[in-house]
């Protein structure tokens, strides 16, 4: 008798969990697809970035030159939604990162993320990313998983035991079916979101995962960013050089966390007028760094798979890297919306690759992959920004789709671990929430 109400609390949690990965799945297809399409309409291209300063379809007559006004025109278009249809969520910060508000929201045991405002949030995603917006499609999506997940939890009156793994499965199933790595998925929960270990939250992030992932595999294809494996090699010497990588990578990612919020600061001070008018009015001189460097466009998947091509010389991947830190500050500091962890992984992959064309230069007699380098450094940047070494290694590992990755990127990891750790004691997602007024542990300081 006392076994029926725990088989129907287990029941009713299994059942949520699918329910939320399935919606996950579809939320991240969605994401994908609007972006495409929004991307399209504004370039006349699937994605600009690697289009080489073509000219619009509709306007050959304007050359590359129309990269200007488009931020202007996205920035038009989603620059009244949040005021207009999402006013409680008006802002930036925790409120325009996603996975920073999911964070405070486990700690302070909340369910009242409120889907149709983080609905608006994505959609706004969408139209920055297509505006050319350097910023990522994760943390959008993965926020959005985690709202459905607080909103199945009030409708169906769940306790509070149940809410944080919840929470962790819809943000791991957003980052599933963006990226499709539902193995890494689970990891990326328990590290980041929840920050705690929990056996139940654990089985509930890696099901929600592994369904977000099968349900936006059976709609929009393969969803795998990057080709196939390539060589890894790994001699003694390797390993000293996975070990630079971690911490050439790792000083670059704590720089990115630093120039975010200086030209966040930097941006709030200038602007005196409408913040619905502020994406609008940055996206000039967002549009005039496009127009310099268009491989900055949007999220960049398809140059971070040319970055791993070693199809870049080095001068331009110290170009790629550098720029996408501003590319990526200024589209948030302008009013722009996203998330960072796409950006991390794109300043990761450049860096990486540029110490393998480094090495090439000096040490010809060594042989190196930049895929290896490239995807070993996307581990690193994650390591060292949100200091999530586990999420790191593995997704490193998942994306590179060859276990011979795990040990290279764990050994860039923990340089990049350590390297973030000398130079930062705050992480990109705590240093959010404390600008916010608010500590990592969901808590106000006082005083």
């Amino acid at each position: 008798m006392t076994l029926a109400p725990a088989a129907r609390r287990a029941g009713t949690l299994l059942a949520l969990t699918l329910l939320i990965g399935a919606l996950a799945g579809l939320a991240g297809t969605a994401f994908l697809w609007l972006t495409t399409i929004f991307t399209t309409g504004l370039t006349g291209k699937a994605d600009y970035g690697t289009a080489g300063h073509a000219s619009h379809p509709l306007l050959p007559g304007l050359g590359p030159w129309f990269l200007l006004a488009v931020p202007v025109l996205a920035g038009l278009l989603y620059g009244p939604l949040i005021p207009l249809l999402a006013p409680n969520s008006a802002g930036r910060g925790v409120s325009g990162q996603g996975i920073s508000e999911v964070m405070h929201s486990v700690d302070t045991r909340t369910s009242a993320m409120s889907v149709r405002e983080t609905a608006v949030k994505v959609f706004a995603s969408t139209l920055c990313i297509a505006g050319g917006g350097s910023v990522g499609s994760v943390g959008p999506v993965a926020h959005l998983g985690s709202a459905l997940g607080a909103a199945l939890c009030r409708i169906t009156r769940q306790p509070w035991s149940n809410l944080r793994p919840l929470l962790a499965g819809g943000a791991a199933g957003g980052l599933a079916g963006v990226l499709g790595a539902p193995i890494a998925a689970p990891v990326f929960a328990l590290e980041l979101v929840l920050r705690r270990f929990s056996v139940v939250a654990l089985a509930v992030s890696a099901l929600a995962g592994v369904t977000a992932n099968a349900v936006a595999r059976a709609i929009g294809g393969d969803v795998a960013l990057f080709g196939p494996p390539g060589p890894v090699s790994q001699g003694p010497v390797d390993y000293l050089l996975f070990a630079l990588v971690g911490i050439v990578v790792g000083a670059a990612g704590v720089l990115f966390v630093r120039v975010l919020y200086l030209v966040e600061d930097a941006c709030d001070w200038v602007w005196r007028w409408p913040q619905w008018l502020r994406p609008a009015a940055g996206g000039l001189l967002l549009g005039a760094l496009l127009l310099a460097v268009p491989e900055l466009y949007g999220v960049g998947d398809l140059v971070m798979g040319t970055v791993l091509d070693g199809r870049y010389a080095l001068g331009f991947l110290a170009v790629l890297l550098l720029g996408k830190i501003l590319a990526t500050s200024l589209s948030f500091g302008i009013g722009g919306y996203g998330g960072v962890f796409g950006p991390m992984l794109f300043i990761g992959a450049a860096g990486g690759v540029a110490v393998a064309e480094a090495t090439a230069m000096t040490l010809p007699q060594l042989t190196t992959s930049p895929w290896l380098y490239g995807l070993i450094g996307m581990g690193a940047a994650l390591a060292a920004a949100a200091r999530a070494p586990a999420t790191a290694i593995v997704l490193a590992t998942e994306l590179a789709g060859d276990p011979a990755v795990l040990l290279p990127a764990g050994t860039a990891v923990l340089a990049a671990t350590l390297t973030g750790r000398a130079l930062s004691k705050e992480t990109i997602f705590t240093l959010d929430l404390r600008r916010q007024g608010l500590r990592p542990d969901g808590t106000r300081p006082t005083g």
